[in-house]
């Protein structure tokens, strides 16, 4: 009974892969990505690998039906002959799967680390004869593919969110390993991609070093994301790798701040400056006879009987200093204060002194005299006028420059 049965079986599954006389071998399971020896770059990111296999009768992939209840496939990944991996596949219209329930199935794998992987696929198809379920295995073939580490870029200039002008010079670094690659590489190759709504642009990035620049002009105002996308070619395989993405807006400079620095100029401007210092204009009377003492002197000689009398003022105060000088050379000195009379006498020579007045004196305010920062209010409108007008002008250039 046992051997009737498992060539009933066996006679029920050739007829629903659609030929009852055919052999088992045309019905295989096939690994249709990624294809055998293929080269995978892991930049700043594992490399997402497409595994995408089939059970397929000829050229046609199977797919569930009255006959065949249910498919299952599964990849296996090995490394160093090791298993390391079991990915379910799925033919569901999900992680990955372009077309649900067409017979392909699919998953996405990122391998763990460098190196040479090898993929097998498992399908398992469970078939309804006579009430019972009957599973049959199927196995593919050995496909590898090699996974290696290439050079990523990643923005610099300008940082996410950033309010640009019109013109900048976009800045990217070149790395591997999260360290600078400063290796020579004349297969490289690198783009700067601008996206903006309805608009995409490419430029040409330049090297030196790790370092990679790239002038740029926006055509408007607006949001825009950019992107730097770099490729290396290894053992005939071009291998791509790109930044994060970075939104900037870019805007024209507003005139708030051309408007606050006039407006703190001119408040600078209505500011009281610092009044020249007041100075005295001296009045004395020397034996009656009266003698004014200005600027910018502020001194006089006069002769009184065969004295020499010498009168200084002081500029800031009330106050005098009077020397009489007789024609031996002795000398004698006396301080007056305003109002007050003194007799100065020296061997028998008798001078009267009498200070009479003091008069309060100012300069008149020069022009330029109004343009200095010389009280505390007036130095901080005009550093304010100054800060704002700079960051203005420093807004204007970087949109026109």
């Amino acid at each position: 009974m046992q051997t009737p049965l498992r060539w009933g079986l066996f006679a029920a599954l050739a007829m629903m892969l659609g030929n009852a006389g055919a052999a088992q071998e045309k019905v295989q399971a096939i690994i249709l990505a990624p294809q055998d020896g293929a080269l995978f770059g892991w930049a700043q990111q594992p490399p997402t690998v497409t595994i995408e296999a089939a059970l397929q009768r000829g050229e046609e992939p199977l797919r569930p039906s009255n006959a065949l209840r249910r498919l299952f496939l599964s990849a296996q990944i090995r490394q160093d002959e090791r298993l390391i991996d079991t990915v379910p596949l799925w033919d569901d219209g999900t992680h990955g799967d372009k077309k649900a329930n067409d017979g392909v199935f699919t998953a996405l794998y990122r391998p763990p680390q460098e190196g040479t992987f090898q993929i097998r696929i498992r399908a398992q198809a469970e078939v309804e004869e006579e009430g019972k379920t009957v599973t049959r295995e199927f196995w593919s073939g050995i496909v590898s593919f090699r996974v290696v580490s290439v050079p990523y870029p990643r923005l610099t200039y300008p940082e996410p969110g950033s309010r640009l002008g019109q013109k900048v010079t976009v800045r990217a670094r070149l790395l591997l390993h999260e360290k600078p690659f400063e290796q020579d590489d004349e297969t490289l190759q690198a783009v700067l991609q601008i996206v903006r709504e309805g608009w995409s642009h490419q430029v040409p990035m330049q090297r030196r070093g790790s370092l990679l620049t790239a002038p740029v002009t926006f055509p408007q105002q607006g949001r825009y994301r950019m992107v730097v996308r770099t490729s290396v070619q290894r053992e005939g395989q071009t291998l791509p790798a790109e930044s994060e993405p970075t939104e900037v807006e870019v805007v024209r400079p507003k005139l708030g701040w051309l408007i606050a620095a006039i407006v703190a100029f001119v408040i600078f401007l209505l500011l009281p400056p610092r009044e020249p210092p007041l100075r005295y204009h001296h009045r004395v009377r020397i034996n009656g006879a009266e003698v004014v003492l200005h600027p910018p002197e502020f001194s006089a000689t006069r002769s009184a009987g065969e004295c020499q009398v010498e009168v200084k003022g002081e500029r800031q105060w009330r106050e005098i200093t009077v020397t009489v000088k007789t024609p031996s050379g002795r000398t004698r000195t006396e301080t007056l204060a305003e109002g007050e009379r003194r007799t100065v006498t020296v061997e028998g020579e008798s001078v009267q002194v009498h200070y009479t007045k003091a008069e309060p004196h100012r300069d008149p305010v020069k022009v330029w005299h109004r343009l200095l920062p010389n009280t505390f209010p007036r130095a901080v409108f005009l550093l304010l006028a100054a800060a704002a007008f700079v960051y203005w002008l420093w807004q204007w250039r970087q949109f026109a420059q």
